[in-house]
């Protein structure tokens, strides 16, 4: 999962494999990206390449083959012209906010593939709002129905604490990739093999009002927890819930 949101050793290798798993599996994007560069090994040969049809080919796979292959193509003809090599690397000295300005020039780099090139190949302090994202944080009440993925990234930027952001963010995604309830018409691109529906943990967040209920701890089998942290007064732990930051959660929440 996070090779598919570019989490990788080379900023050019991130980008672009994030660019492959916009608007497809992570089936079709892994096999996207495995035949690209089992056919273009270095970047410089699809600077190169004359024929962009043998680009389009090693990734159509992912769909979308034509528009994919010409913007990556024309991104990194354009680097290699101004910097004299096909990489993207040069970024890593860059500021958040340089970052963002020098990749949405591109075709192909939106705001959620600049934020995960910030979170997984930069490490950077970032929460990307993918679709999986908007719709359950929708759906928690975090944001509301009508809020856009752009307004749903500013907020939810600056109200999740920077040291949960990568792990929500990935738990997130995987989530709504495997609840029935909480994925898109309710048809999980993993559901269970067996045919079940899994119960989704998440339905009564919205009701929670910041308190973790002892019950559902049990339920989740996280009871050990529960009696670890519940001598440590800083954590509010009373005999009915486990109180959670307030300045953690969104105004909506709060205000409940």
């Amino acid at each position: 999962m996070l090779e598919a949101c570019g989490m990788r050793n080379s900023i050019t290798d991130s980008i672009i494999s994030t660019m492959l798993s916009q608007n497809t599996t992570d089936k079709n994007s892994k096999a996207a990206w495995a035949s690209l560069k089992k056919n273009f090994p270095n970047w410089d040969l699809v600077v190169e390449c004359d024929d962009i049809a043998k680009i389009e080919e090693s990734i159509r796979v992912a769909g979308l083959a034509k528009t994919r292959a010409e913007r990556i193509q024309a991104m990194l003809r354009t680097v290699k012209k101004e910097r004299g090599e096909a990489s993207l690397d040069y970024i890593r000295d860059y500021n958040d906010e340089q970052v963002k300005a020098e990749l949405k020039r591109f075709k192909g780099l939106g705001p959620k593939t600049i934020s995960c090139v910030l979170l997984f190949a930069l490490g950077r302090d970032e929460f990307p709002v993918d679709t999986h994202v908007l719709r359950i944080t929708q759906k928690m009440g975090w944001v509301t129905s009508s809020a856009t993925r752009e307004h749903a990234y500013e907020y939810l930027n600056e109200m999740i604490p920077n040291d949960v952001k990568m792990d929500l963010h990935c738990l997130l995604v995987r989530h709504g990739k495997v609840c029935h309830c909480c994925a898109a018409n309710g048809r999980p691109q993993f559901p269970p093999e067996n045919g079940s529906k899994l119960k989704c943990p998440l339905v009564s967040v919205p009701s929670w009002s910041g308190k973790v209920p002892v019950s559902f701890l049990k339920e989740c089998g996280l009871e050990e927890h529960h009696n670890n942290v519940k001598t440590e007064e800083r954590l509010g732990v009373t005999e009915t819930s486990l109180e959670v930051k307030s300045e953690c959660l969104p105004d909506k929440v709060k205000s409940e």
